[in-house]
């Protein structure tokens, strides 16, 4: 059996786990570089029979034709371009990439080959918010506006945060990564008038959970920190290590709810984050439809990667058998 890893960075320590699984259980590990699309070494796509096939060659040189592979995980294959798109030629060769690497992801999807598929919409913050609340899952009273008139009413004596509408943004200008956080602010602070952007309630937690669901299975942690001016941002703390990690066992009810928003989104993996007030209510925060494997295979889950191999074997098993019935 063959399974495709779609890969974006070659130092990201879960694939490489994943890699050694996937030897240890007796199939053959397919690592396909996001680099190999943005490169167009070797590609060919044809429209034959009916058919789309895909083939490529990889950084060796290697053909790789994807017809061939029983199943493939995305991680991370975002076909992001870190060099300068400034010029029109730069930016239309990516707007390209982007159309094939979505038009190979939704194939392999359509064929039943794909975990890890996941569409802009999915991806949408505000996408999210709306769904969680939909189904029934608490969500931070949420302002999306330009003007500090729109707040005044809404947060006064509150606390309250501002975030980004589209998650992580990060950008490389000279050798250095720039990123944006989640930050506390306050109401004199703010200006009259600026770019539109989104306020959150800032809730006061117990504590923030990291939940990664694997096609319908649950990994959970807790995390606290003892910082006197705790961040707003965990990713902060986490840079300075002042948080501690304990496995966490979801309530059945909130698991009922990920699921259902997890078929809304028609998302099979995914990293979803929650904080617990100190009344124990859950309030859903944001999805990363990517999952993030690394941080719970290195504190409370140090066989995670064993068990997405295991599952994805049991993904193709049940596919096959289907197919001969």
């Amino acid at each position: 059996m063959k399974i495709g890893l779609l890969i974006s960075e070659e130092g990201d320590p879960s694939w490489q786990k994943l890699f050694f699984w996937i030897k240890s259980f007796g199939h053959e590990p397919i690592v396909i570089y996001d680099k190999e699309l943005i490169d167009n070494l070797g590609l060919i796509l044809l429209f034959e029979d009916g058919n789309p096939s895909f083939c490529m060659k990889d950084i060796y040189g290697n053909l790789i034709d994807l017809d061939k592979i029983d199943i493939f995980f995305q991680r991370k294959w975002n076909g992001n371009l870190f060099h300068s798109i400034n010029s029109f030629d730069k930016a239309f060769e990516n707007q390209e990439i982007m159309a094939l690497r979505d038009f190979i992801l939704h194939d392999l999807k359509i064929k039943g080959k794909l975990v890890g598929f996941c569409t802009k919409d999915s991806n949408n913050k505000l996408i999210q918010l709306s769904t969680a609340q939909r189904i029934g899952l608490n969500i931070p009273k949420t302002v999306i506006t330009n003007a500090k008139k729109k707040l005044t009413n809404r947060f006064i004596n509150n606390k309250f945060i501002i975030k980004a509408m589209d998650g992580v943004y990060l950008n490389i200008n000279e050798n250095k990564i720039l990123t944006n956080y989640t930050e506390r602010i306050k109401l004199p602070e703010i200006e009259t008038d600026f770019f539109c952007s989104m306020f959150q309630l800032e809730i006061e937690k117990k504590t923030e959970l990291r939940v990664f669901y694997f096609l319908g299975n649950f990994y959970s942690v807790a995390s606290i920190s003892n910082d006197i001016n705790e961040e707003v941002d965990i990713r902060i703390l986490i840079a300075e290590n002042k948080v501690e990690y304990y496995p966490f066992d979801l309530p059945k009810s909130i698991k009922v709810k990920i699921v259902e928003l997890m078929m809304e989104l028609d998302l099979d993996m995914g990293s979803l984050d929650f904080i617990v007030d100190k009344s124990e209510n859950y309030y859903f925060i944001d999805l990363n439809p990517f999952g993030q494997i690394s941080m719970l295979s290195s504190t409370c889950f140090p066989y995670i990667e064993k068990d997405i191999v295991t599952n994805l074997i049991i993904q193709h098993e049940k596919k096959s058998k289907n197919i001969v019935n």
